[in-house]
């Protein structure tokens, strides 16, 4: 009897996630800290009371540090908890088939609610049948908000996401930093504020360096020229609100991704294969 591979890969890939941003957040604390203290040592002579402080913001900030981990490995525990409890549901397929295909039912209908944003519904039934560790609603609510934000027009908790997810995104090829850096560029560009524009364009677009990626870079500077005329039609498309609704998908297909998600839900699936094979009979 097969299961739902993301059962067990989706926690593994928060794990990994969760490993790459404390990983970040370390090696950026330690070198901070390593050039404060070179920085002392490069003077031959210190004032006590300067050195005292430097010396207390070093200890500060290696308490915050230390807080930040032990943060991090609650949040892991959590997560190894969840494997835990997914490795025994998975041995019922053997041991007990009926509660499992209950169970895995169960999980189906709340992974669609969860998918489809019925949050409250979602949880009350996760609740109610004990399975909060079998299912992904607190991923799907993460995608729901930075959805919500791109709708509203802000491209900021998304692109956290994609440097949260950076090495995840350049492993599958991801064009999702591309088209949010170049959504930003362009609603500068619409404030018709050119110096913003270009400013912003110099220090977000340098690190893109596949041919294609510098083709669409190039066409999406040419705005510039237009930034207070009549657009020429084959730049029309820059200005489209659908931009905003090719960019909510093309999150949501990657999120999914990075995190193991089936794209289609399990549900819908499963009523799929159960249809054709009626119609087979």
């Amino acid at each position: 009897m097969e299961i739902e591979s993301s059962l067990i890969t989706t926690p593994f890939a928060v794990l990994r996630q969760s490993y790459e941003v404390i990983h970040q957040q370390l090696e950026f604390e330690l070198n901070s800290m390593v050039d404060e203290i070179s920085e002392i040592e490069s003077k031959p002579f210190i004032n006590p009371i300067e050195a005292n402080l430097k010396i207390g913001q070093i200890v500060a900030k290696l308490q915050g540090l230390k807080r930040k981990l032990e943060q991090n490995s609650t949040k892991d525990e959590e997560q190894f908890r969840i494997l835990k409890a997914r490795v025994e549901y998975a041995k019922q397929a053997t041991t007990n088939p009926e509660k499992f295909q209950q169970t895995r039912l169960d999980c189906a209908v709340v992974d669609h609610l969860a998918r489809n944003t019925y949050f409250d519904c979602a949880y009350e039934i996760a609740n109610r049948t004990n399975i909060k560790n079998l299912v992904e609603i607190n991923l799907y609510f993460e995608e729901y908000k930075i959805i919500q934000a791109l709708n509203n027009n802000s491209c900021t908790e998304c692109l956290l996401f994609c440097e949260t997810n950076k090495n995840k995104l350049k492993e599958i090829n991801s064009r999702l930093e591309l088209d949010l850096r170049l959504q930003e560029f362009i609603e500068l560009v619409k404030l018709n504020d050119k110096n913003s524009a270009i400013n912003y364009a110099r220090r977000n677009f340098s690190h893109f360096t596949e041919n294609k990626e510098l083709d669409e870079i190039k066409k999406a500077m040419g705005l510039l020229v237009y930034s207070n005329k009549p657009l020429p039609k084959r730049y029309e498309h820059f200005f489209s609100q659908e931009r905003w609704k090719n960019l909510i998908n093309l999150f949501s297909q990657t999120f999914k991704q990075v995190h193991y998600l089936m794209q289609e839900s399990s549900l819908n699936l499963f009523l799929g294969l159960g249809l054709s094979a009626l119609k087979t009979e």
